[in-house]
């Protein structure tokens, strides 16, 4: 007798078969497999290596209920490890539908929505140099000093932050590249975009090569921001170093 485990195997191989029934069926079938083509092209062309190597089958499906197949969740997971995040792969087997786009997930904190305790040390010290923090009042018990002067940015020319931040050493230098970080004005999609605002691009190479290389930026961005942290929590000295700066950059 075919064990449980046997049937389920066989149901779900004799589902990948199953003909559309109605027009409506047929359109939804078409377009699915129309996301699977693309796909799995992408996985041939930017992973041929992988592609050669594997043994799975096209169009088969290990999971029941998944809209995506085994291949497809091979390619995904190659993306979100090589290319640029996609968030979790294992997301993919639990939609109802297809997601037609590729998704773009904020890599940046949106500090728009959080509270100000909850962001580091460092978010918390550049939102307030940038005025959308603390008061200076709470400068003495949460970053350990009150500067002298504090410059409003409609005040700094961030053309001459951005050059004198050039002419210092690391990681000092980073300061501009982080505060734009702060900012969500880096010009890299990954890095400026939020939640409120979800963009979306579709699943072609024009999309997946700017996405790769947005994802490249995005890296070095925040390679300097964790080194800048690091330094800038370091000592109280470095905090008024970066407040000196920032005044050095008045219009």
């Amino acid at each position: 007798m075919p064990t449980n485990s046997l049937l389920s195997a066989s149901y779900r191989d004799l589902t990948a078969f199953k003909l559309p029934l109605t027009i409506q069926e047929g359109l939804s079938y078409l377009s699915d497999l129309n996301q699977k083509t693309i796909l799995l092209a992408h996985y041939q062309h930017y992973f041929p290596n992988e592609w050669a190597s594997s043994s799975v089958d096209c169009l088969y499906c290990s999971q029941a209920d998944s809209l995506y197949s085994d291949r497809e969740i091979e390619f995904l997971t190659l993306v979100n490890d090589q290319l640029f995040p996609i968030g979790e792969v294992d997301n993919f087997l639990d939609w109802d539908e297809r997601m037609c786009d590729i998704p773009l997930y904020p890599q940046n904190t949106d500090w728009y929505d959080i509270e100000l305790e909850e962001l580091t040390a460092t978010e918390q010290f550049l939102i307030s140099v940038l005025g959308c923090g603390y008061d200076l009042l709470d400068w003495q018990e949460v970053f350990g000093f009150i500067p002298r002067k504090l410059l409003a940015p409609e005040q700094i020319s961030w053309q001459k932050l951005d050059q004198l931040c050039q002419s210092k050493e690391a990681p000092l230098s980073y300061l501009y590249d982080a505060l734009c970080l702060i900012d969500h004005s880096t010009g890299c999609i990954w890095l400026d975009i939020v939640y409120d605002n979800y963009e979306s691009l579709v699943w072609d190479r024009e999309s997946i090569d700017y996405l790769t290389e947005q994802w490249t930026i995005a890296q070095g961005y925040l390679t300097k921001m964790a080194k800048f942290d690091d330094w800038l929590q370091a000592s109280i000295n470095n905090r008024k170093r970066v407040i000196a700066l920032w005044n050095n950059a008045r219009k």
